[in-house]
């Protein structure tokens, strides 16, 4: 079941950026403005983010996610190791059909504190998907990192070694 939601998410993004679902919804239901909408989600996750406040980010996505649980993992170990700052730059709304909603993101993260970490800007599409009626990250998928420093020069392992 995991693996078909995850390839119908993928099957989604891939149709939604290729222009063949457009942007809408049936035509009984009231028109949501679903590009807001995952904007808002997009923004609210990141201000969690910078609160470090694993939970409310963790509310910004699908409970049925198959990336649910490694993603709060992946947050509870970031938040314990570093005081990061995460920075929304673009917000790109491709479109969606009744069940799925894609968008392409690039957001800054730098660090405040913490151990070694470089400063970078990532390019990903996000796809979100309804749960229990509201818009919710379902799958990301990353285009692209920018590093914004170079990174540091490689230590010898022992003076002479190589020699």
């Amino acid at each position: 079941m995991r693996l078909r939601n995850s390839l119908g998410a993928i099957a989604a993004a891939v149709l939604l950026a290729a222009g063949l679902i457009t942007a809408g919804t049936s035509k009984d239901a009231p028109k949501e403005d679903v590009a807001a909408i995952a904007k808002a989600l997009v923004v609210r996750n990141l201000e969690a983010l910078n609160k470090e406040d694993v939970d409310g980010s963790m509310a910004t996505i699908h409970r049925e996610s198959p990336i649910y649980a490694s993603t709060r993992q992946a947050m509870a170990g970031a938040a314990a190791r570093y005081d990061l700052r995460y920075e929304l730059l673009s917000f790109g709304y491709i479109g969606a059909d009744e069940e799925y909603a894609v968008a392409r993101v690039s957001q800054k993260t730098s660090k405040l504190q913490g151990p070694g970490f470089r400063d970078n800007v990532i390019d990903m599409m996000h796809v979100f998907r309804k749960h229990k009626g509201a818009w919710k990250f379902w799958q990301s998928a990353l285009l692209g990192v920018t590093y914004l420093r170079p990174a540091p020069a490689p230590k010898d392992e022992a003076p002479g070694a190589g020699r």
